[in-house]
């Protein structure tokens, strides 16, 4: 199931995988345009597995394990360059990026400005604040992410404790990280917060907070950032921490799409309360997609290599079996197949859930599949 992409050294096709294919009890093309979701899908998708892997910034990603993070970092953020010219030259659709950011393992620097920054103001922004702020991220002249992940809490909404309280002379909103705890980790820039307007509690509530200096790039004042180290993956990626101490923003940059806060301090709600958290919604749907993706490589891994892999003879007379033909081989690898294409299914209908669940909130109002 997975994609595959080797330089001219490996490029020989493996008798025994030429022979397994081949006796193959259904077809492999059709199984093909099903997970591709059609003819012309899988097509797009081998033009640009072409289109990529001819350039030498998307190939041979098992380099990557010899390669130190400053190095990975580095070429991530040359990928993200070089997808967003590509994305402007061809017009990629969003449907049509999620497979390039398949193909590429997605393996590259800015990811979550697609993956959340942008469907943040999209769902969550007036109209005015779309007009304001989708140009310039669509088009890479700001770089947002979504901070909303503490070192104490995380999904746990009513756990976080940055706050962000208005001032309704200056007609500004304060944010602050009060302590160690709500110190956000992993990245920053529109900021989850417990808005707070003249000593009461309203919740959470999403804001867009510029943290670094477009002249120099230094943290704005009140500002502390920095990298949170090595993880166990996603090291190509810079994920970092953040402290606000006083941090000053306009109240125009709080996202006021389902609740408005006036110039002298009055809030109103125009939805629910859980409609904040769709962006959320969105990536936890995406996750079930990326566990299927790397179960999907690491069992075709599996496979292909217990079908090239002989080990221990039967009898003098006969050659060493493949080691796919050891039923304990087929015990350990089986199941996890059937996994594999039951998990894809359950992504896809998941995410055809999600996109009927945004059609009744955009088209009728209705946030009845958006549970509590």
């Amino acid at each position: 199931m997975a994609n595959t992409t080797t330089d001219d050294s490996r490029k020989e096709n493996n008798q025994d995988l030429t022979l397994e294919r081949s006796n193959a009890s259904f077809n492999i093309n059709e199984i093909t345009e099903i997970i591709d979701g059609g003819v012309d899908k899988t097509k797009f998708r081998k033009e640009m597995e072409k289109l990529l892997f001819d350039d030498p910034l998307f190939k041979d990603f098992y380099k990557n394990f010899f390669k130190t993070r400053s190095e990975l970092y580095e070429e991530s953020i040359a990928r993200g360059v070089q997808l967003f010219s590509l994305r402007q030259k061809y017009k990629w659709t969003d449907q049509q990026f999620e497979v390039i950011e398949d193909l590429v393992n997605h393996l590259f620097g800015m990811s979550l400005h697609f993956t959340m920054f942008i469907p943040s103001l999209e769902r969550l922004a007036t109209e005015t604040q779309k007009a304001k702020w989708l140009p310039l991220a669509t088009n890479f002249r700001i770089l947002g992410t979504y901070a909303q992940t503490e070192m104490g809490h995380g999904t746990y909404l009513q756990g976080l404790e940055t706050t962000a309280t208005y001032d309704p002379v200056t007609e500004e909103f304060i944010l602050n990280t009060p302590h160690k705890s709500s110190m956000k980790w992993w990245p920053g820039s529109l900021v989850q917060a417990v808005l707070i307007i003249n000593g009461k509690n309203y919740g959470m509530h999403p804001f867009v907070l510029q943290l670094r200096s477009l002249d120099n790039h230094m943290p704005l004042p009140g500002i502390e950032v920095g990298d949170i180290g090595p993880k166990m993956t996603l090291n190509y990626n810079d994920n970092g921490f953040l402290l606000l101490k006083n941090v000053r923003i306009p109240r125009q940059h709080m996202l006021m799409k389902h609740a408005q806060v006036s110039s002298d301090g009055k809030y109103t709600s125009s939805g629910p309360n859980k409609a904040i958290y769709a962006t959320m919604v969105l990536v936890r749907v995406k996750m079930t997609k990326w566990v299927h993706d790397a179960l999907r490589k690491a069992i075709t891994t599996a496979v292909r290599y217990s079908a090239v892999r002989h080990q221990s003879k039967m009898d003098d007379s006969g050659p060493e079996p493949q080691i796919l033909d050891y039923q304990t081989q087929q015990y350990k690898l089986f199941p996890v197949l059937a996994d594999t294409y039951a998990l894809f299914f359950m992504s896809r209908n998941l995410r055809r859930q999600y996109n009927r669940m945004m059609e009744d909130i955009r088209n009728k109002g209705s946030y009845k599949m958006l549970a509590e």
